[in-house]
């Protein structure tokens, strides 16, 4: 086995071992589950561009500060970034102006935008309320996988997943409800 076949399989079991534990320490400082999926591709594309340089026994801990690090510089720009979509309402607004829709498309894009936060502030309390089920939520809904797949990945029968999502719900309608109303 040559060594290049040999660090690409080590990165794939380090990759393995540890996308999991990248993703949770992304989640636990960006509080954004599509931002913390971006923070995870970078920094394990970061560790194979670097791989051959690296000492594995070290390699957790930079995943770690990495992702953390990552994590903490996307909420320093977060603050000063103009989103796009404030961008594209202006754009909008100006057009829309001389048909007298300016307040309605106001309104539809301040409503999708809460929508939007909500299911971010859901996806991180019920993330920091217990991961199983956080984990099932994203599997099933987010990424849209088949409940039995979900079932056989996470080491469950089919039945405990459907408690596990069903509670899930039972406690996102309990504390988000009301929320989730006003939004509409």
């Amino acid at each position: 086995m040559d060594s290049q076949a040999k660090d690409t399989g080590n990165f794939i079991r380090i990759y393995n071992e540890n996308k999991e534990l990248v993703f949770k320490t992304a989640m636990r400082y960006s509080d954004n589950y599509d931002v913390a999926q971006e923070i995870v591709q970078d920094t394990f594309l970061k560790l194979y561009v670097h791989f051959q340089d690296m000492d594995e026994e070290r390699t957790i801990k930079w995943l770690i500060v990495t992702t953390k690090n990552a994590a903490k510089n996307y909420r320093k720009r977060a603050r000063f970034e103009c989103p796009d979509e404030d961008i594209e309402l202006t754009v909008e607004m100006s057009q829309e102006l001389t048909e007298g829709n300016a307040e309605d498309i106001l309104m539809e894009k301040v409503s999708r935008e809460e929508r939007k936060e909500l299911a971010d502030e859901i996806m991180s309390g019920l993330y920091k309320l217990n991961e199983r089920w956080y984990e099932a939520v994203t599997m099933v809904y987010g990424m849209e996988k088949k409940q039995k797949d979900v079932a056989e990945e996470l080491g469950v029968s089919l039945e405990v997943l459907q408690s596990v999502l069903q509670r899930a719900r039972k406690w996102v309608k309990k504390n988000y409800e009301k929320q989730y109303k006003e939004t509409k």
